[in-house]
């Protein structure tokens, strides 16, 4: 019997997001010394699609996620761009979730239509035809909204503050944004930003969810965790209007996950370990299946160790949760594979400097030396853009498989859409 096998539960990570969400800042996080509070950062920090944990990485819950194992190839489910079709196909069911419900068809007003969504928590309800001044409370309309040159009117300090750090070639395009807070969201500064439609997830609806609807339409919703990426960002296309935008961000992404797939050979053949570093040295966290990087991992079709191969049903017995797996630097070994990847971002520069003095002593551990991807120098440390959501972070990922695991150059390849 393995060591893995043998492992007792951990934390449960749902709460943690939950935990971190509530006293901290965005889904982000606020880390303390202990390492209770540590773990709850860890998924605080993670900015995603709005669940109801709405961690600003790694929003998901504790129940089996949809995503594929981050072992599966991403031949064994469909693709981005296929995703996007059928979300624009007119018989399907996304798209026919925004055509007119039985009980609001004929009630909108002219250049309103009906929408309403499984994602939703509040529908169906009339909506803009085509959105323009947006208030956004959550992060997949920020990145639809960029990505199409029209940014929201507002949104909340955490999200345009780590996509600024993560993507600086956003930086114009974030300037204009008001900024409406964080834990508590400012309302005024809502209503002043005029909005024609306020998105938000659903985990606010029950404590400024009125006040935000005396302002404009909102839309509330709870989608899946941050491995489910591709999901929120269709769901957002079209409450947007939006969907040829996005459809063709997915073909962008699948078409450089073929170049990665083709550059590499047997992605299958090279397991690759995710790992986040706390602020406490004395622990760190596996992302697992329903993680985003994980998901981007799953596309191409690179395998996992055994610690981080696993199902929902697996992860969440193991250790509570199948977005992230606490362990002990005792437990080190736990990570060891092909290439590691480590990563550690807050929206707190204080505690960004306490992870990068965490991952300082972990390395200089003795226990550390043992790994196989230390010996053989088959590790990186990686920016914030692995915590994941959206296109950007998407892209930035691939062009670290292209260096580290393809040894080649994404610029020549395969280049990024956004930086070439």
């Amino acid at each position: 019997m393995s060591l893995f096998t043998t492992m007792p539960r951990r934390r449960g990570v749902a709460s943690l997001l939950v935990a971190g969400l509530l006293i901290a800042a965005c889904g982000s996080d606020d880390d303390s010394a202990d390492s209770d509070s540590a773990s709850a950062s860890a998924s605080a920090s993670e900015p995603a699609s709005d669940s109801a944990s709405a961690s600003a990485s790694e929003p998901a819950s504790d129940s089996a996620s949809a995503s594929a194992s981050a072992s599966e190839p991403a031949s064994d489910s469909a693709s981005a761009s296929e995703m996007a079709d059928e979300a624009m196909a007119s018989d399907s069911a996304s798209a026919s979730a925004s055509e007119p419900s039985d009980d609001a068809a004929g009630d909108c007003e002219a250049g309103q239509r009906s929408f309403d969504h499984p994602f939703m928590t509040n529908g169906p309800l009339c909506i803009p035809e085509t959105p323009e001044r947006v208030v956004d409370l959550s992060t997949d309309a920020l990145e639809v909204l960029v990505a199409t040159d029209d940014a929201p009117v507002g949104t909340q300090s955490w999200a345009t503050g780590i996509m600024g750090t993560n993507f600086p070639y956003l930086q114009p395009a974030l300037e204009g944004i008001a900024d409406l807070g964080f834990n508590p969201v400012n309302l005024e500064a809502v209503a002043l930003a005029e909005p024609d439609l306020i998105i938000s997830g659903d985990f606010m609806r029950e404590d400024i969810g009125a006040e935000l609807e005396e302002i404009a339409t909102t839309v509330f919703f709870q989608s899946g965790g941050s491995g489910d990426w591709k999901e929120g960002l269709t769901f957002t296309g079209e409450l947007l209007n939006r969907q040829e935008v996005v459809a063709e961000r997915f073909a962008e992404y699948d078409a450089r996950v073929a170049d990665l797939r083709e550059a590499v050979g047997d992605p299958s053949a090279i397991d690759i370990s995710v790992v986040r570093v706390l602020t406490d040295p004395g622990e760190v966290m596996m992302n697992l299946v329903a993680s985003y990087p994980s998901a981007v991992l799953a596309d191409v079709g690179f395998g996992r160790p055994e610690s981080q191969a696993l199902s929902s049903e697996e992860a969440i017995e193991i250790y509570d949760g199948d977005i992230g797996g606490f362990i002990s630097i005792e437990e080190i070994e736990l990570i060891d594979a092909d290439h590691i990847f480590f990563w550690s971002q807050t929206p707190d520069a204080e505690q960004d400097a306490q992870a990068d003095e965490a991952f300082e002593e972990i390395t200089g551990n003795a226990l550390f030396g043992t790994l196989d991807a230390i010996q053989n120098e088959n590790f990186t440390r990686v920016d914030g853009h692995w915590v994941g959501w959206g296109f950007h972070a998407a892209h930035a990922i691939l062009d670290d498989l292209f260096v580290n695991i393809a040894g080649v150059d994404p610029a020549e390849v395969s280049p990024n859409p956004f930086t070439s």
